[in-house]
């Protein structure tokens, strides 16, 4: 039983981390006002559908 807790702790850290890191890039961008703004708004092609 001990081990199934452990393996699940194991998995959800590994699962969080890279989800914790990239909010963590995210919240650090909005406060210095870089936004990330998709490339195909630029794109000549999608100005007249």
């Amino acid at each position: 039983m001990e081990d199934i807790i452990i393996s699940t702790l194991q998995r959800t850290m590994v699962a969080g981390t890279p989800l914790l890191l990239a909010t963590t890039g995210e919240i650090i961008c909005e406060r210095s006002g870089i936004l990330n703004l998709p490339a195909w708004w630029a794109n000549p092609m999608w100005a007249n559908p």
